[in-house]
């Protein structure tokens, strides 16, 4: 089987070291620290790679990235290359004729058969001279025979370059991909940085056939999907429900669930309506002016309930009945599971258990917060959201070791929710951003609402999801993936 060789080595590549080598079946491309080399012998290939070098065969208008060390089948019409780094990104980008770096191109052709000599046998007439009408047409036979290849020779080499353009945007994406899934649960806002540059990039492609509209379109589409994941702008949050349709101008400050139900709260107005987001239902629940001195509401023990500063009230549907009055603590947020109520007070960096209208230290002797906080969630543990945007998890009072793989740079953060019928947490940041952890401690995404306010938030258990309640009275929904 033979070949012909095509070299590209740039003043970069030579300050490199690199040399193309040529003995007898081997063809060798080598600097000072990298090199590669081919051995062709009848239809087989041998390829050894070391440092930054591979080869690359393409193959009826596919490629394969072959491994550092393998051998296998090449076959008429195979072009292989072996290429250094650099070159070997500019063929991945989808070039072809003017590649910088260090490579060899291997056209794999048929065997060269011995020239046989041609003769002749001279006229003693000529025909093209007898008939000028012939010649005329023949003329014109063959200018149209010279267009119509042309045409076909530039469709041919168009073709090719774009389905080497969206080769190499397809790669690249996947390549830039693998990196995402690499870093994200290290460090958010890198992954986003790599998913803004891949966007750019496939942005400035350039123009791309028709025949590829659809395929560009699905690697945009999944950028942006990525993107939005990692706390990108613009995004078109799904709308569970939209609030106004009961108050106009919604103004509903918070709410909270009984994993099906939502309770939402418009303390302007002193009023609780209850939600079905599913079914897209609604019910009055309480309409009361003591409401408008609430400072939130919560679930606990299958009944609802509000709080003032030192007051909490059930909430039922004849009005409210008052529970509760405590007396000479601070109540800086407050939440309840299995019908206890617990609260936090920063002043003592305790969490307490509201006992007999009194609080209780919940945390054990020597166990404080360790820093001011501004969420509570409970899934049987507490769950506690600092204002430094760290995660902190006591259980029977006492801290447990919860590593948090990144922790976001805020200036504020609040609204910390959980339960125990999903394996995440998420919370508020800077006011307009949605964090969501694992509760193994992996940041599992970061989702910007711009220059919407974010009121509150709460998990929606049978979607694996968190809703969040806009300061413009709509109700979005997170899937968490």
């Amino acid at each position: 089987m033979s070949y012909q060789l095509k070299v590209f080595v740039d003043e970069v590549a030579v300050d490199e070291g690199f040399v193309v080598n040529k003995q007898e079946d081997v063809l060798e491309l080598r600097g000072n620290e990298d090199s590669i080399k081919a051995k062709i012998v009848g239809g087989t290939v041998e390829i050894e790679a070391l440092g930054k070098t591979g080869a690359i065969l393409e193959r009826e208008k596919k490629i394969s990235i072959l491994p550092k060390k393998c051998q296998g089948k090449i076959i008429l019409g195979d072009n292989l290359w072996l290429l250094n780094e650099k070159a070997k990104k500019d063929f991945l980008e989808g070039k072809r004729e003017e590649i910088s770096g260090a490579a060899i191109e291997i056209k794999i052709t048929e065997e060269k058969e011995p020239q046989k000599e041609i003769y002749i046998q001279e006229k003693n007439y000529v025909l093209e001279k007898s008939n000028r009408k012939l010649n005329v047409i023949i003329g014109a036979v063959v200018i149209l025979l010279l267009i119509g290849i042309t045409y076909l020779g530039y469709q041919k080499k168009n073709g090719e370059e774009n389905l080497n353009k969206i080769t190499g945007i397809e790669n690249n994406w996947q390549k830039e991909k693998t990196e995402i899934g690499n870093v994200r649960t290290m460090n958010i806002d890198t992954a986003l940085g790599i998913a803004q540059k891949a966007e750019n990039e496939v942005n400035n492609a350039g123009n791309i056939s028709k025949n590829y509209t659809q395929q560009l379109a699905e690697i945009k589409s999944e950028i942006e999907a990525v993107k939005n994941s990692l706390g990108g702008s613009n995004v078109n949050y799904e709308v569970a429900y939209d609030t106004s349709l009961i108050n106009n101008g919604g103004g509903y400050e918070g709410m909270t669930t009984n994993g099906e139900i939502l309770y939402i709260w418009n303390q302007r107005l002193g009023r609780i309506d209850s939600v079905d987001v599913n079914l897209k239902s609604t019910e009055e629940i309480v309409d009361d002016d003591k409401i408008k001195n609430w400072q939130g509401i919560f679930y606990s023990g299958e009944k609802w309930y509000g709080d003032s500063q030192n007051e909490i009230y059930e909430i039922n549907r004849k009005g409210l009945t008052e529970t509760a009055t405590i007396s000479g603590e601070m109540i800086n947020e407050i939440n309840g599971w299995n019908g206890i109520i617990y609260f936090l007070d920063n002043s003592e960096k305790m969490i307490k258990k509201l006992v007999n209208n009194s609080g209780q230290n919940w945390l054990k002797d020597g166990t404080n917060l360790e820093e001011e906080a501004t969420g509570m969630a409970i899934d049987s543990n507490i769950w506690i959201l600092g204002k430094s945007g760290k995660i902190y998890e006591y259980t029977r009072g006492q801290k447990v070791d919860f590593k948090m793989s990144f922790t976001p740079t805020v200036n504020s953060t609040g609204s910390l929710v959980t339960d125990d019928k999903v394996s995440f947490l998420a919370y508020i940041a800077d006011g307009n951003t949605v964090i969501i952890y694992g509760k193994d401690g992996k940041i599992l995404g970061k989702y910007s609402f711009d220059s919407q306010k974010i009121n509150d938030l709460v998990v929606e258990d049978q979607n694996n999801a968190v809703l969040v309640l806009g300061d413009n009275g709509k109700i979005y929904r997170i899937k968490i993936q």
